[in-house]
């Protein structure tokens, strides 16, 4: 059973890398017409009740990557100005877009989040963002975007909604263990992502540039793409070598690699890593591998 007064869990870890989906803005909830609330009653919706308490467009929040990691719902401190220190800017809390029933039951006994409600949560996030920035590439991968459903007691009330958060990890952190930047106005951040969104793209810097680990060594920070970083991700490569159903054989995963990747960048003064989806990835259906440019060393 879950910790009483702990937040509970996405089944699958849906903090989402603003790469893997492109991040944006949008949407805001409206006020329940004395009509709504009939017709919802009679479903055991109250819109006046299940609103209460729902964050707003524009809030900010204090948070670290540790805490966020784990939620599924909101566990933190209530919204702070955003004037001052502030990691997490909400930038739309959309209705969720499927149709969930008052007897769907949010979390499973064992605290994790039923699946179809995580992934309408995940799909919302991502169709809010993409309306306000568009196809962003997938490689502005410092950015971080966060859905937070409604706690046990507001979903049972009759909220749909699904807070969509955006922080930014840190230059200078470790890509093991990251922190988030304090954010700027939200109008400043967001003119940065839709006018020069590759200094937010992913580049790290390694203590051995020799290592064999590339990117994933240990010890490995996050840096600024424009400082002339020792390596910088280029993209992601699906891998359709093998069965589109079996996770691939490394021979498969490898022939893809040198292809697409190792063969195009591969020249005096650059060389290329890949990092393969895991089995678990590739079942959660994740079919692609990450495209690595660095530096050769000595040059």
């Amino acid at each position: 059973m879950p910790v009483p007064g702990r937040s509970k869990r996405w089944s699958s870890g849906a903090s989402l890398t603003i790469l893997t989906v492109s991040i944006g803005l949008a949407l805001t909830g409206c006020v329940a017409t004395a009509t709504n609330l009939v017709v919802h009653a009679a479903h055991g919706i109250n819109k006046s009740v299940a609103n209460a308490g729902r964050p707003t467009k524009g809030q900010c929040w204090i948070a670290s990557v540790k805490d966020v990691d784990s939620f599924a719902d909101w566990d933190g401190s209530p919204a702070v100005s955003c004037h001052g220190p502030h990691q997490l800017y909400t930038f739309g809390v959309p209705a969720l877009e499927g149709t969930h029933v008052p007897q769907e039951k949010l979390f499973s006994s064992k605290g994790y989040v039923n699946g179809s409600i995580e992934s309408d949560a995940i799909q919302t996030c991502t169709n809010a963002q993409n309306a306000a920035l568009g196809n962003t590439d997938d490689t502005v991968a410092r950015i971080d975007t966060l859905p937070l459903l409604p706690d046990q007691s507001q979903w049972n009330a009759g909220a749909r909604w699904v807070r969509c958060d955006v922080g930014v990890y840190a230059v200078g952190s470790p890509v093991s263990k990251p922190a988030f930047e304090d954010l700027p106005a939200s109008d400043v951040l967001f003119r940065e992502l839709k006018e020069a969104p590759s200094q937010f793209d992913l580049c790290v810097s390694v203590p051995d540039s020799s290592d064999p680990d590339g990117p994933d060594s240990a010890g490995a920070l996050y840096v600024d793409c424009r400082d002339h970083p020792q390596w910088a991700l280029h993209g992601y490569q699906y891998i359709v070598a093998g069965s589109v159903d079996d996770y691939p054989s490394l021979a498969d995963m490898q022939a893809e690699y040198q292809t697409s990747c190792e063969n195009p960048y591969s020249d005096a003064t650059h060389i290329t890593f890949a990092h393969y989806p895991t089995k678990y990835d590739w079942d959660d259906g994740d079919n692609r591998f990450e495209c690595w440019i660095g530096e050769k060393p000595g040059t």
